[in-house]
Parts: C-alpha cells; structure tokens; sequence
C-alpha cells in the first residue's frame, strides 16, 4: 500500500448511454471490487488507488442501474451492530469501525453461512441483554479498537479521495448500484465525519445501515443536484 492516494488514467471507449467503472479482481478469492472513480471524459476513466493488483475497467447500460432495487443482501436489523454508535474518547465515536466490521463479517460469515450479526454478541460472558446494548463489552472493544486503527490511518486518505473527487453526486448513485450489482455485497459509505454501509440501491436512492440507527433501514436520496442525508452528527 502506498502512503498516500494514487490515480491511474486508463484510456476507454464507453459505449452512447453506458456507465463504466474500475473494479479489481482478486485472484484467490475469485471476488471483485470497486475501484473509486475521481474523474472522467469522453476517452479516459480516471481511477483512486493504494495499490495496484489485477484490475479492468467495465461498462453497463445505463437503465440497468437505475430501474428496480439493487440489493446486495445486507439487512439492517439482521446484519449490523445491535448497539448504538457513541462516544469512546475517541473522534466522533466508532461508526466506521461498526461498518467495517460488519461488512467484513457478511463477506467471511466466520460463525458459519447461516449466522447473522445482529444480537450475536450480545451482553457480557453469555448472558444476553437485549434490552441493554451498553454491556456488549466484547463486540464494543473490537469496532473501538478498528476505529482507532481508523483514525491513524483512514482520515488523512479520506481527504485525499475527498479532494481528488471531480464528478457529481449522480455519478457517485450509479457507482454504488454498479458495485453493488458487480460484487453482491454492502459497500462502505464515507460522508464527512461519519461511515455507513450501503446496502443497495433503488432509483435515485442509496439505501443505508448507519450505525446512529441500529436496526433501522434509512437512505440517502440524490436530488436538486447532490446527495442529502439526514443523521444526527453529535452520536
């Protein structure tokens, strides 16, 4: 990985009404992921990287991304965390380290295929509590100690996507539904100051599990122009 934020123009020829994307492929796993896109013009696409593994650049009619739900299976309440975001003494809780854990467990499933997230970790040495989230001490400790990680690493190239980022919020809609559609999976969503997962997509709207509201399916709506969404900044 490299320090900081990379970008590699690739030269395309995207056919009249497609959408064309980067996404890398994993060899080992056989699984794809999307690639942010930063820019684009009549005959490049320009891609944001770390690294750089096998990687290829995609194209989809348009239509295909902005008709019926595009779901990548990710529920809230049966998916994410059962306890809310707060504060842990560190910057503005631990919401990316309960996103990323939790689409890092729907991708691994370690507790077998059949498991869900939700209230699996429940309570303290066993004993469930559902009507108390504050003593799941063990699930607590481990999205803190990933939003520490975060924090050292993940903000300084947040900003640099952030300032590299040259296209529109419709664009940013497509992107989703086309990962989304690609991979079958959630994808991580980064606003300032917060992360969520983006379960799927449906028209104009990115259909999302914020850790402010565990348990509870909202959406971030493209409209008059850019993307709005509405959570509590001070959870």
């Amino acid at each position: 990985y490299a320090a900081t934020v990379m970008t590699v123009k690739v030269p395309v020829k995207v056919p009249a009404g497609n959408f064309a994307m980067g996404f890398f492929y994993d060899d080992k796993k056989k699984t794809l992921e999307g690639i942010p896109t930063v820019a684009m013009d009549s005959s490049s696409i320009t891609l944001a990287t770390r690294h750089f593994s096998r990687f290829f650049v995609s194209s989809i009619e348009g239509e295909k991304l902005t008709g019926d739900i595009i779901d990548s299976g990710f529920w809230a309440s049966r998916d994410d965390w059962q306890f809310e975001n707060g504060s842990t003494g560190l910057i503005g809780g631990r919401c990316s380290g309960m996103s990323a854990t939790a689409i890092w467990y729907f991708y691994e499933k370690p507790d077998g295929p059949a498991a869900h997230l939700y209230g699996r970790y429940d309570g303290t040495d066993g004993r469930q509590t559902p009507a108390t989230w504050q003593d799941d001490a063990q699930a607590i400790r481990l999205t803190t100690s990933v939003q520490a990680d975060y924090e050292d690493r993940g903000i300084a190239m947040e900003r640099q996507f952030r300032d590299m980022m040259k296209l529109s919020d419709d664009i940013t809609v497509k992107e989703f539904a086309y990962s989304i559609l690609v991979t079958g999976g959630p994808q991580m969503i980064q606003l300032p100051r917060h992360s969520m997962v983006a379960t799927g997509v449906s028209g104009n709207k990115i259909l999302i599990s914020d850790p402010n509201y565990p348990g509870e399916l909202r959406a971030s709506e493209w409209r008059n122009g850019k993307l709005e969404y509405q959570y509590d900044e001070t959870l």
